[in-house]
């Protein structure tokens, strides 16, 4: 449990919190799953790619952003200072939405935050910049759909057969979803819905 305050300013401090929390109370686990309250999950998927890693590899899996520039507009919720973080591109990172550590760095990378500069953007800051400080290898998984946009069940077809995590999922949503990872629709061709393809790419990079 924690009392830290639901703000986007905490995002950083509560991730931090949960890697504390499972160092403390989790030791044995070799990985922990991130995951927003958003986002539809395929257990079942994910396991079994857990499954075929090196469990004694140093790992960060999800949908990995490269060669972001921070956002220096200040009327924009992710902006950046030159004092906050002074550097051209961010380091690689996982999206926020979803993403894997492994359980091995989970210590380092908690213990390397005390030292380090704080930065609100957490999938940045825990996977990108504490992730490089630690030597971790990031490993880019594409049926994590970290997408930008929602893009509704009707739409996703035989896609569902391709996906581990898919975001902005209503909640509403959540058993229509399930019904059609169990039996996967192929009527539509895969990325009929418009943005789908341009989502895929175009991942959101914050939480």
């Amino acid at each position: 449990m924690t009392n830290i305050g639901d703000v986007y300013e905490n995002l950083s401090l509560k991730i931090l919190s949960g890697l504390n929390w499972f160092q403390t109370c989790c030791k044995e686990v070799d990985y922990l799953f991130k995951v927003d309250d958003d986002m539809f999950v395929q257990v079942n998927k994910l396991i079994n790619m857990l499954q075929k890693k090196d469990k004694n590899s140093r790992l960060i899996l999800g949908n990995i952003s490269r060669g972001w520039k921070p956002v220096r507009n200040p009327k924009s919720k992710y902006y950046i200072t030159q004092e906050q973080y002074d550097r051209e591109l961010y380091p690689d990172f996982a999206t926020g939405p979803s993403y894997i550590i492994s359980g091995n760095v989970v210590s380092d990378l908690f213990n390397s935050a005390k030292d380090e500069k704080y930065l609100h953007l957490e999938d940045v800051f825990v996977t990108g910049i504490l992730g490089e400080l630690n030597n971790v290898t990031k490993i880019n998984v594409p049926e994590f759909r970290n997408n930008a946009n929602r893009i509704p069940v009707r739409f996703m077809g035989c896609t569902m057969e391709n996906t581990i995590t898919i975001h902005k999922v209503l909640p509403e949503e959540q058993e229509e979803f399930e019904n059609l990872a169990q039996n996967p629709s192929c009527h539509r061709r895969r990325g009929t819905h418009p943005s789908f393809k341009k989502n895929s790419q175009n991942i959101q990079n914050k939480p």
